[in-house]
């Protein structure tokens, strides 16, 4: 017997499309005083459309953070203040030991127990590494923290599931949204008509395509001012700012709010990164597809 495959391939042209900013109203506006079971159906769909809006997944990311923060805190908090207890009285314990041994070492002459006190304090600062080690090994201090307890790690799991896909559903439609914007400003610019099928084939200038990477570069300078220069760094450590933000370059040492204000400037980075690559899906040109079929990084079929 002889199978046949067939594919039918759709192709929509034009804009591309968005989720809506807000949801649309239509069916609360329609509502002509039906039955109390038709009008909980309209407000159950409203409440679909308003989750699936881009106002709707910002909210929802927003409590989705703190709900985690909060979880993660229940979960890892009593494992983490058991940790610090421990190893701070382990720490204390060294150092009294270490006092008491140096107290009674005696020898004939003063000038004999430097040699003494010098092995013995490296005797205990070989401790100390040890201790350190375990620190580290154990989670406690290590600049980014992550899920020790088996709670903790589902609680991970889980939390990333339904936020990273979210937040990419989010930020990749606020960038369409935005090339979209420009487009249509460069559009009004030229005098031309603002419908779907002047959009569609209009080409954007030169200046919007160059925009969301000048602002990329203006960004990143203002990250070298606000967490490089503000915080008395190097020169050649405030270009670099990005690395003290790393579990190698100290990220335990810098203080809770800045590390709070360099999340909400990754976010912002990761946006203007959505805005560049939505600019250059709208504002793709002939001659930008013929040159990836040639070289074969593109294809037809």
């Amino acid at each position: 017997m002889k199978w046949t495959n067939s594919v039918a391939i759709q192709t929509i042209e034009g804009l591309p499309l968005r989720l809506r900013v807000l949801p649309s109203l239509r069916d609360i506006e329609e509502d002509n005083g039906n039955s109390s079971s038709s009008r909980f159906w309209k407000y159950l769909r409203f409440m679909g459309r308003l989750s699936f809006s881009q106002f709707g997944l910002l909210w929802l990311l927003v409590m989705w953070t703190v709900a985690g923060a909060a979880a993660f805190c229940a979960a890892e908090g009593p494992r983490e203040r058991e940790q610090v207890v421990s190893l701070k009285s382990m720490q204390k314990d060294l150092a009294v030991g270490l006092a008491t041994e140096l107290r009674q070492l005696r020898t004939e002459r003063d000038q004999d127990v430097e040699p003494l006190w010098s092995d013995k304090v490296r005797q205990y600062v070989a401790k100390h590494e040890e201790l350190l080690l375990i620190a580290v090994s154990s989670g406690y201090g290590f600049g980014a923290p992550v899920p020790r307890t088996t709670i903790g790690r589902t609680v991970g799991v889980i939390f990333a599931a339904i936020g990273i896909p979210a937040h990419f559903l989010l930020i990749l439609n606020f960038g369409v949204m935005v090339a979209l914007r420009l487009q249509k400003y460069a559009l009004v610019r030229r005098g031309a008509r603002l419908d779907n099928a002047e959009i569609s084939h209009f080409t954007m200038p030169r200046w919007v395509k160059i925009l969301p990477f000048i602002c990329s570069v203006a960004y990143y300078i203002l990250g070298i001012l606000c967490f490089g220069i503000a915080r008395s760094r190097p020169i050649a450590a405030s270009v670099m700012f990005p690395l003290d933000f790393t579990a190698a370059g100290g990220l335990s040492t810098i203080a809770g709010h800045v590390r709070i204000l360099y999340g909400l400037y990754l976010e912002g980075a990761v946006t203007i990164a959505a805005i560049v690559v939505a600019v250059l899906r709208v504002s793709a040109t002939q001659s930008l597809t013929n040159i990836g079929l040639k070289y074969g990084l593109l294809i037809e079929d």
